[in-house]
């Protein structure tokens, strides 16, 4: 039986606001084609849709890259930042 311990600080819940960013990435370029603040300061707390237009790279292999990142409000620290993608979906017209 395997476990795993680490230290953990429980301190206040602070909500910052973050960006989501989808990308897409061939080769050595990258596109940025979604960038969205979500601030749960401001009411954004449930989950938004985006429909993004891939046809600019039918016929290519890409790399789509989902990430968040640290709102600005964070001041480098990553304590109470949670920002999660849910079942990200890709329809064809086909």
């Amino acid at each position: 039986m395997g476990r795993a311990a680490w230290p953990l600080k429980i301190g206040p819940l602070v909500l910052h606001s973050s960006p989501f960013r989808v990308g897409v990435a061939e080769g050595r370029n990258y596109d940025e084609i979604l960038k969205q603040y979500v601030n749960p300061k401001r009411g954004d707390r449930r989950w938004f849709s985006a429909r993004l237009d891939l046809a600019a790279y039918e016929g290519h292999q890409v790399k789509l890259i989902f990430s968040t990142d640290p709102g600005p409000e964070s001041k480098g620290t990553l304590e109470n930042d949670l920002a999660v993608w849910g079942e990200p979906h890709l329809y064809s017209k086909r």
